[in-house]
């Protein structure tokens, strides 16, 4: 669904939906409670309304999380919903037959039982969140079949909810889905009310609402006003004819009286009567007794039951016996039930005092009657923009008869109400006294449905409308959202929170363009960092980062500007701080950085090491102040840490020589200017060459070397380590492929801790051995303590690895870092080799002596092959014999050489063997 990517437009589309769906159900209540009753439609019913209310209350609270509350609504639609099922099904006396829209009437009570079941299981559990699932498609599946439904209802079935009723259902089903799916999807998160977001949509849902409702008010005032112009045309026109005919009759009635004083014959005057009347069936003189004297039947009523049986043309004795003497009006019921309903109008023919014979004519009073065909007389002529209605008059207290249809029906009051449900109504007093009741009532729904038809679309645009204000508003939030994330992260540091770099070295910039500013750059770089952050993992590690930034902002000013500037180094700008507060804070620095920080339960200790550089130290550069005060750390660092040191200028150069050199190592890489050296090494007891150390030289242009203790700790730091290393392997096992055929020994290479942690070791020792076609077991690895000081995990497994490609490992320098002894046998170790500080005090009381013959001992015990570096002496000689240590290498024997040297000495070795 659109609108649905984040959580914040859901819950604003959910919300939306409920606040929609209570409007709909206070705006229908108030007009059910105060318009309603005055109109002959109406638009939502009272329980329509009640339901909106309640649903939307229930999700309110579901939203909310009123686990307890929620219950409420969810009984009350359950219980609503029943009751409403039992009366359709068992109560009601409604002849509803099975069709698609009681089929939907019995649907949406249903859905209304489950959405109060759904209020009591939240979707959180498995049962609940198959019954919202239910719920939800059985919701979508209705309000497609209501809307359907609108273009194809059942007009004839006034019993059914309105046009507008099923129009309003149809889209608080919608509505409904709109949560339904809302909870579903974030059922696990609480929707939260965001205005700003919220607002204007409901505001165009309510707007659409209203605008709805007016509309549909608007549809039925119409039709009310329609109904009241037909009902007052009807009893208008009854009025008139009845009158017109009643005066008619009175006049035929004084003529009679002056033919009889003149002993005329009345039929000639009946009949022109009649023919200039075609309404009236027939008029008739009774004598005082009720006899009849005299019938005229009208030629327009040839056709008709009552010309055929005289006796369903005389009015009731009774009745004409009650008004001989005076005028009444009475409509036949049994006429009525036979479908052919008459009117009799009587008026008395008094004898009257002629003013020439003094005498009374007649002598005995009559009374004639007219008797008038009902239908004809109701009959009113009605357009096309009043033809979807029917009017009935009252002719009785409890008969009801159709007055402008062709099918004449008559109706007792109780069936007349249970079929037209939809009835206006009003009391008219026609003849001067004869007062009846006049019905409107609407015969089909068509015309209702005609506009909720169109009415309908103000929902969907309106709605359309609200979503679109909930995407639009929401993407609008999480852009600004995004911005200010991006204008952070283009200020702060996403770690620690101190601003970055760039900003640092733009406001340090700023700061040394101001007038004797005596502005200090701290460059601060935390000791032993990286072991810690492989050991606690890169979460914890950046915890630690933002712990260290927390305590260098609480000592210093707040005029100090702190920034972090790569990886565990931190840069604080000081301004306006004498000599001694510089000194001060940086011990208050060192001491805050010393205090352990808790990781995951665990108390973990660090120190810092501490450069600082002042503008009066150089020419006011930003950048170049920062590289002084990196310049100055490392000084710190070189000295173990812990510690402070202001730069000076004599620093630079040391730096200036070391870029220097780390831009030649390059260049050497380049031009392969690196040689192999080859240190012999010879089995203890005999003497005889086993293999050789592969050492790397740098010969320069005037015949000196640099040596390897300068330029592989740049290499190393710089990371040309790995090139170096490449180049020295690929040379050292080319030219053990050229003497292998001649002499059986291995090659030693030094591989840095470097190697370990940056690209795959493994899989470049085995290309390399498998380009110079050498066999792995010729190959010794040697490894210095250090390497399992940065990783006592993924190096030693690095190590097995290269130990199943034939390879042998060898430890060098052993005892003089980082070792324990439980490298002995904890680690993928096949070589030991001592250091030479163990064997130059050989007094067998010395402690060097006690240390190296138990490590020699040792070693012996767990398999491990031991080789004594650094061997000058005879005596040195005679200890590692005494101790029957496996290889010896060392000046005695042989010092480095290079390999053409070497090839010498297979040759001498060839000829022996």
């Amino acid at each position: 669904m659109a609108g649905y990517d984040t959580r914040t437009s859901a819950s604003a589309a959910y919300y939306v939906a409920a606040l929609t769906g209570a409007a709909m159900g206070v705006i229908g209540l108030l007009f059910a409670s105060l318009a309603a009753p005055h109109t002959l439609l109406e638009i939502i019913s009272a329980r329509t309304s009640f339901g909106a209310l309640i649903v939307s209350f229930g999700f309110i609270l579901v939203a909310q999380g009123k686990r307890s509350l929620q219950i409420i609504p969810g009984v009350i639609c359950i219980v609503l919903s029943l009751l409403q099922l039992w009366n359709r099904l068992f109560i009601s006396d409604l002849e509803l037959t099975w069709s698609f829209s009681l089929m939907l009437l019995h649907g949406i009570n249903v859905h209304f039982f489950f959405l109060g079941m759904a209020f009591l299981f939240p979707p959180n559990s498995g049962f609940g969140r198959n019954l919202w699932r239910f719920t939800l498609y059985l919701s979508l599946t209705l309000a497609i079949a209501l809307l359907i439904y609108a273009w194809m209802p059942d007009t004839e079935n006034l019993n059914l909810p309105l046009p507008m009723s099923f129009i309003g259902v149809a889209f608080l089903l919608a509505l409904t889905s709109v949560m339904l799916y809302s909870q579903l999807k974030y059922r696990f998160s609480r929707f939260e009310i965001d205005w700003p977001i919220l607002l204007p949509a409901v505001l165009v849902s309510a707007l659409g609402i209203f605008i709805w409702f007016s509309l549909s008010a608007m549809n039925v005032r119409d039709i009310d006003n329609r109904a009241e112009i037909l009902l007052e045309q009807t009893i208008v026109n009854v009025d008139k004819r009845l009158g017109e005919h009643h005066n008619a009759l009175r006049r035929l009635v004084l003529h009679w009286t002056h033919l009889a004083e003149q002993n005329g014959s009345i039929l000639p005057d009946s009949m022109a009567f009649l023919e200039d009347h075609p309404l009236i069936v027939s008029i008739a003189m009774y004598d005082e007794h009720g006899e009849l004297e005299f019938e005229a039947l009208s030629p327009h009523a040839s056709n008709q039951l009552w010309t055929m049986t005289a006796d369903l043309r005389d009015p009731p004795k009774e009745w004409l016996e009650a008004a001989m003497g005076r005028e009444d009006v009475l409509i036949s019921r049994e006429t009525t039930a036979l479908g052919i309903p008459l009117l009799y109008v009587t008026v008395p023919m008094q004898p009257e005092q002629n003013a020439l014979t003094q005498h009374r004519i007649p002598d005995v009073p009559k009374q004639v009657v007219m008797t008038l065909d009902v239908q004809s007389i109701v009959d009113v002529p009605q357009n096309r923009f009043l033809d979807f209605f029917t009017v009935y008059v009252e002719v009785s207290t409890q008969l009801v008869i159709s007055a402008n249809r062709t099918d004449f029906h008559y109706y007792t009051i109780e069936d007349f109400e249970r079929r037209y449900p939809l009835v206006y109504s009003r009391e008219a007093e026609v003849l001067q006294g004869y007062t009846r009741t006049f019905y409107v009532t609407l015969g089909s729904t068509e015309v209702i449905w005609q506009s909720a038809r169109v009415n309908q679309f103000v929902f969907i645009l309106s709605s359309l409308f609200a979503l679109l204000l909930v995407t639009v508003a929401d993407a609008n939030k999480q852009l600004k959202e995004e911005r200010d994330k991006l204008d952070i992260l283009a200020t702060y540091d996403g770690v620690t929170g101190l601003v970055r770099r760039d900003v640092l070295e733009r406001r340090l910039s700023e700061l040394l363009l101001r007038k004797n500013a005596r502005v200090y750059v701290m460059f601060i770089d935390l000791d032993g960092f990286k072991p810690i952050n492989d050991t606690f993992g890169i979460a914890l590690g950046n915890q630690l980062l933002a712990d260290v930034g927390r305590r260098i902002m609480r000592v210093t000013r707040d005029t100090a500007i702190v920034s972090r500037f790569s990886g565990d180094e931190f840069i604080l700008v000081t301004q306006d701080y004498s000599s001694d507060e510089l000194k001060a804070l940086t011990t208050r620095l060192l001491s805050e950085v010393r205090q352990p920080f808790m990781l995951d339960g665990v108390s973990v200790h660090l120190t810092a090491s501490i450069g600082i550089a002042g503008a009066e130290s150089m020419q006011g550069s930003a950048e170049t102040m920062i590289q002084n005060a990196d310049v100055a750390m490392t000084g710190a660092k070189r000295l173990g840490g812990d510690t402070y040191l202001f730069f000076t200028p004599i620093m630079t150069e040391a730096y200036n020589r070391e870029v220097e050199l780390r831009a030649r190592i390059q260049e050497a890489i380049l031009n392969d200017e690196f040689e192999m050296y080859y240190q012999p090494i010879v089995a203890a007891h005999t003497g005889e060459i086993v293999g050789v150390e592969a050492l790397a030289r740098w010969p320069q242009p005037d015949g000196s070397m640099v040596s390897p203790g300068e330029f592989i700790p740049v290499a190393e730091q710089t990371g040309q380590i790995h090139e170096i290393s490449d180049l020295v392997m690929k040379k050292a096992f080319a030219d053990l492929k050229t003497i292998e055929a001649k002499v059986d020994w291995f090659v030693s290479i030094n591989f840095s801790a470097r190697l370990f942690h940056r690209g795959n070791i493994v899989k470049r020792v085995d290309y390399l051995l498998n380009e110079a076609d050498v066999a792995g077991k010729r190959v010794h690895v040697e490894v210095t303590e250090s390497v399992f000081a940065d990783d006592q995990h993924n190096i030693p497994e690095k190590l097995k690895a290269l130990q199943q490609r034939g390879l042998k490992i060898s430890i060098d320098d052993f005892g003089t870092g980082y070792s324990s002894l439980s490298l002995l046998y904890k680690l993928p170790l096949d070589v030991i080799k001592i250091d030479r500080t163990f064997i130059t005090d050989l007094q067998p009381d010395s402690a060097a002596y006690q240390v190296a013959s138990t490590v020699i001992d040792l070693a012996h015990r767990l398999n491990k092959q031991v080789i004594v570096e650094g061997i000058e002496t005879e005596a040195q000689v005679a200890f590692c014999r005494e101790k029957n240590c496996d290889s010896i290498q060392g000046f005695y024997f042989y010092r480095p050489m290079p390999f053409s040297e070497l090839l010498v000495l297979v040759a001498k070795n060839e000829k022996t063997s």
